[in-house]
């Protein structure tokens, strides 16, 4: 996730105070939550037990991230696919030569 958020164009800001890590303590924890600043959106991560920080990223970096977010799923999905058709086409009577299998 972290490293999705990162490459989406989100900065991570550290949690290195006491008073910045209770804040973060406050925010619901590992989701993106979008807040208003100024007129525009603000998408914010929070993570106050791993790495103690906040990632922050505009309306870009959030449209970004949910591009790749899809591509993910999407690479998954071939992949497991891919794996199911392999499987089809497995036929243990080609294995003889091997010896038994089980």
């Amino acid at each position: 996730m972290e490293r999705t958020l990162s490459a989406s164009g989100f900065q991570m800001r550290l949690a290195d105070t006491p008073a910045k890590l209770a804040q973060l303590e406050k925010l619901p924890q590992r989701r993106i939550l979008r807040q208003m600043k100024d007129g525009q959106p603000v998408f914010l991560y929070a993570d106050a037990t791993d790495c103690k920080c906040l990632y922050m990223g505009g309306e870009r970096a959030h449209r970004r991230y949910e591009e790749l977010v899809a591509r993910e799923r999407l690479s998954t999905q071939n992949e497991a696919q891919s794996m199911a058709s392999e499987d089809d086409y497995l036929n243990i009577d080609d294995f003889g030569e091997w010896g038994p299998m089980w």
